[in-house]
């Protein structure tokens, strides 16, 4: 492959996504740029587009196209062909990723194959997407089936040439190593020679000469011939090291080449029998109705009554390097809740990628997509629900579509091990591992009814059918996960044996939380608008619920005015947002908030390292339950190294004890030891306020129980950890971790 280094030639005209806003940024950001880099744009200026013609004869060098999603849309794909036609630089940028890539001729072209790939696959997606016909009676196949079924061998075979021609590049790429460095030494070693010839001639001539200054410099001459003929030697030895070492990878390759041949033939023998069982697509489908609520209830019930859980069997506790045979599937099916970022949103992804690298082979299978599991290299399939309305009838009903299209990927994968993230209504995970005979973790975050009650002022119509998918899953499950001690006590006391329950709290992903280097931090504060004296006071969530906004809302006013260096970033959106808003509008605040809204969840991660305090103020029990949750942000604020101000409620107070109190700081600044945060009053302003402004007045005080948390979430809190736990525990052994961490807090 060749790569055309861009060099800087004025401006560049920036497009975003749907090519109908422009910007312009200097071409010397990019110089030097060949293939895919690590960028981070500036903020823009944005105007409205003008028309193509003008955007191609506008003077500028070249253009950026903003891309949304992973691949280009075939009007931003249109567009870089029609900037390339004319000569112009082409580049593509990822904002998710921070990523920029040069787009020439060759990968424009790479890219449209890719594009056209990638719409055989959605019409084999929607394919598989047809539902039995409604009377039961086998269907024959179709013809646009029969079209279909040659578009995946059309994939698959595309797959093989993109194979063969990667090891054709590569092999070319190492015979062209081999010729070049054989050609350079060879090229050295005649000129070192030729040198040498005349150096004898001279030498042959001063005979005689001694001590003269041209015999000695001649024979400093020869004598630093020597050296460079040496390193003319170590050269090659050192280029026949490295031809010698990519040579050795090739079998590699090759075997892999091999292996995606024969992987290629089981997916077309598998593929097969699901698009000849496939109905004609039925254009009227739609949500399922009440009608259909008898059948839901018979299969729930046939499971719950007549649960079989399959134990695990492995001799030592799987980790990185003694991984589970197999493969693992994670399933999460709540089709009607896509997501981009939050708790739950990271929750899955970095779980996810903890259990893959303890199984030797994984794979996710979601209603919705998570970007971010492509990013963390972790395999997922997507199968969305039938119908996307959120009614309790369509979520109870779609365990008839999840177990018409999951039962033969689960009966052609036998999967060593399914771990289900409970959503409400679900009991597919169930009745897959009972029918299949397959071990089954379920993760329990705690009551969706419960939460309904408090947060709604009303329950579900369908409540008893819900709890009892709930029972279905406690019932087969191997082993349940759960959050925090009363979601514990709540399965319990549904008649559940205690010891298949584990309390395993959320944790956090040390990669991608983690505080700033100085200069990153700055220019990041620089560009937010904050200044070195500010002291930045950040929030990131749900804007809903459970997390305090009201507290949040009430006490902005009372920190601001209490101290004019308080700022505040605040990531996230939800339905309690307009609390925050009138807050900010009443009393003039715009200029003390930055508010950037759901970001992904990436972005989010990187926005908290401005931050100098972080605050947790969740400030309610559920109408029916204390506080049960295990707030992500709880852990992700520790591993960021900052000051916390935290509600000491339930959980979020055992894992943030130790900590300093407001009567600590009666006496003067207190000293830190071995205290994580600040915990305040929940739902209480006046303490809440109190414990932001002690941080703020005192950053040695906040800097020293920041580096304390992220201390504690190293040792305790991590997904790796997490994860560690649900393999101890079923392997008869004793969990660690939060249990760890909750006894030494409760000996203190």
């Amino acid at each position: 492959m060749t790569h055309q280094t861009h060099t800087a030639t004025g401006s560049l005209i920036v497009l975003t996504a749907r090519l109908d806003r422009m910007g312009r940024i200097e071409a010397s950001a990019f110089e030097g740029f060949t293939e895919r880099h690590f960028f981070r744009m500036p903020l823009l200026s944005y105007s409205p587009a003008p028309a193509l013609s003008a955007l191609l004869s506008d003077a500028a060098s070249g253009a950026v196209i903003v891309l949304d999603h992973g691949l280009a849309n075939r009007e931003q794909l249109a567009m870089a062909g029609e900037f390339l036609a004319r000569g112009k630089t082409m580049f593509f940028f990822w904002p998710d990723e921070n990523a920029v890539e040069v787009i020439n001729s060759e990968k424009f072209g790479s890219m449209k194959r890719h594009r056209y790939a990638y719409g055989i696959a959605v019409r084999l997606k929607a394919l598989l997407e047809r539902r039995r016909a409604r009377t039961g009676a086998a269907a024959s196949i179709p013809m646009p089936a029969v079209a279909d079924a040659g578009a995946v061998h059309s994939v698959v075979e595309h797959m093989g040439k993109e194979a063969a021609s990667l090891d054709a590049h590569l092999k070319g790429g190492l015979a062209e190593l081999q010729r070049g460095m054989g050609a350079t030494a060879d090229q050295f070693a005649a000129h070192t020679d030729a040198v040498a010839n005349q150096l004898k001639a001279a030498q042959a001539a001063l005979a005689g000469l001694d001590n003269h200054p041209a015999t000695n410099a001649v024979n400093a001459s020869a004598a630093a011939l020597e050296g460079v003929t040496a390193t003319v030697g170590s050269l090659r030895a050192f280029g026949e090291s490295i031809s010698g070492y990519l040579s050795s990878g090739m079998p590699v390759l090759e075997r892999l080449r091999t292996q995606s041949d024969s992987a290629a033939a089981d997916v077309l023998r598998i593929a097969a029998p699901v698009v000849q069982a496939t109905a004609p697509v039925d254009h009227s489908t739609g949500p399922y109705l009440e009608g259909e609520i008898p059948s839901v209830q018979a299969f729930l019930r046939s499971i719950a009554e007549d649960a079989r859980p399959v134990p695990f069997s492995f001799k030592k506790t799987p980790d990185d390097r003694n991984k589970l045979p197999g493969t693992g599937v994670y399933l999460r099916l709540d089709f009607w809740a896509p997501l981009i970022s939050g708790g739950s949103y990271g929750h899955t992804c970095y779980q996810a990628q903890a259990l893959a690298e303890t199984t030797q082979d994984f794979a996710c299978v979601v209603a919705n997509r998570f970007d971010l599991l492509d990013d963390l290299n972790v395999r997922q399939v997507v199968v969305p629900g039938r119908d996307m309305t959120q009614t309790e009838v369509n979520i109870l009903g779609m365990n008839r579509h999840y177990c018409e299209r999951l039962g033969v990927m689960f009966d052609a994968m036998r999967p060593a091990y399914i771990f289900e993230r409970a959503v409400l209504g679900s009991g597919v995970g169930a009745w897959a591992s009972r029918r299949f005979n397959i071990p089954y973790i379920v993760e329990y975050n705690g009551s969706e009814i419960s939460m309904k009650r408090s947060f709604a002022g009303e329950g579900y119509a369908h409540e008893d059918l819900l709890l009892l998918a709930e029972d279905a899953a406690f019932r087969q499950a191997t082993l349940i996960s759960v959050v925090s001690d009363h979601v514990a006590s709540d399965v319990a006391r549904r008649g559940i044996d205690e010891r298949k329950i584990l309390v395993n709290p959320n944790a956090v992903d040390l990669n991608a939380y983690s505080p700033a280097s100085a200069e990153a931090r700055k220019a990041l504060r620089t560009e937010l608008g904050f200044a070195d004296g500010h002291r930045v006071v950040g929030f990131i969530g749900t804007f809903g619920g459970w997390h305090g906004i009201d507290v949040l809302s009430a006490a902005m006013p009372d920190l601001a005015k209490a101290d004019p260096s308080i700022r505040f970033l605040l990531i996230g959106d939800g339905n309690l947002k307009g609390l925050v808003n009138d807050a900010i509008a009443r009393h003039g605040l715009q200029d003390r908030v930055v508010d950037v809204g759901r970001v992904a969840q990436m972005k989010g991660a990187e926005l908290l390292k401005a931050c100098d305090i972080l605050v947790s103020p969740h400030s309610r029990n559920m109408v029916d339950s204390p506080f049960f949750g295990s707030p992500t942000k709880l852990f992700e604020y520790m591993a960021m190294g900052v000051g916390i101000v935290a509600s000491d409620l339930e959980q979020i107070g055992h894992v943030m004890s130790p900590a300093l109190r407001m009567s600590d700081f009666a006496a003067g600044v207190p000293k830190v030891t071995n205290q994580r945060a600040v915990m305040c009053k929940p739902g209480d302003v006046e303490d809440f306020v109190a414990g932001v402004l002690a941080l703020a007045r005192n950053p040695d005080v906040s800097d020293a129980l920041g580096r304390n948390a992220r201390e504690a979430a190293e040792k305790y809190y991590t997904w790796r950890q997490h994860v560690r736990n649900l393999w101890l525990t079923l392997g008869g052994k004793t969990p660690e971790g939060y249990a760890v961490d909750r006894a030494i807090g409760t000996e203190g």
